[in-house]
């Protein structure tokens, strides 16, 4: 019997000998496989729904990524042009000091009339130096000068 050909159902594999009628029925087996068909679409639209969520985060993930780093930019380049003010001052200093052979540096003045950053401190020092000294100065309590 190994030399009998057959022919098959497409729809559900039922076999029979090519010579004879195949007459059968698919519908047990198309029923089954549509319930499993089923099951198989709703795992793949949990599936899809998850990869959606997933695909979600990362794009709002990436968004927010953007805009902090975008603010980390503003912040470094507000920070490199305060850096760039107070070098200046500090320039402008030297420069002065070294025009009319003096020594002096930077001291904020405070009183009842007014704040005032000058430089005609003896102490030399820096204008950064000088708003330390005045931040931990203000930072005791009750005291103004």
């Amino acid at each position: 019997m190994s030399n009998i050909k057959l022919s098959t159902c497409c729809s559900c594999g039922f076999q029979w000998p090519t010579s004879q009628h195949g007459e059968h029925s698919c519908s047990s087996y198309l029923r089954a496989e549509n319930a499993n068909l089923k099951i198989e679409i709703a795992e793949l639209k949990t599936e899809n729904k998850k990869e959606r969520d997933y695909s979600d985060f990362l794009e709002s993930s990436a968004e927010n990524f953007l805009a902090a780093r975008e603010a980390l930019r503003k912040k470094v380049g507000e920070l490199k042009a305060d850096r760039s003010r107070l070098n200046y001052l500090d320039k402008l200093n030297t420069e002065f000091n070294e025009r009319n052979g003096t020594q002096y540096g930077w001291k904020i003045d405070w009183n009842h009339n007014r704040i005032a950053l000058i430089d005609s401190c003896p102490m030399q020092r820096t204008v950064r130096e000088a708003i330390d000294e005045q931040a931990m100065k203000r930072s005791k309590p009750h005291d103004n000068s």
